[in-house]
């Protein structure tokens, strides 16, 4: 598989970077997350593919939500993390005081 930066944004919103990302050469792939009533592969001990195969992981989860606190927390522990808080990404974004973006890798 080629190559890509992977956008882990909850309800699969564009990426706010990803045309600037991909005129670079970065291919983009964007995880929306579970569906629902299901977790994160990262949280039942399946792996994830999508992730473990990204050269790069852009987030952006809401703290708010416990399954988002645990999947930072695999984050984590998986992979070199540095992280910036208050990154927002819409409207919405603007009226969170838990919203936690990074990058991972």
């Amino acid at each position: 598989m080629d190559s890509y930066i992977l956008f882990d944004i909850p309800g699969g919103a564009d990426p706010v970077d990803h045309e600037f990302l991909e005129q670079l050469g970065h291919r983009v792939m964007v995880c929306p997350g579970p569906g629902p009533g299901t977790s994160c592969p990262l949280l039942t001990g399946d792996g994830c593919a999508l992730a473990e195969n990204a050269h790069g992981i852009v987030f952006e989860l809401d703290l708010d939500q416990p399954q988002h606190r645990e999947i930072l927390a695999e984050y984590k522990s998986r992979y070199e993390v540095t992280c910036r808080s208050g990154w927002w990404s819409g409207p919405a974004r603007l009226r969170s005081t838990q919203t936690y973006s990074g990058v991972s890798r």
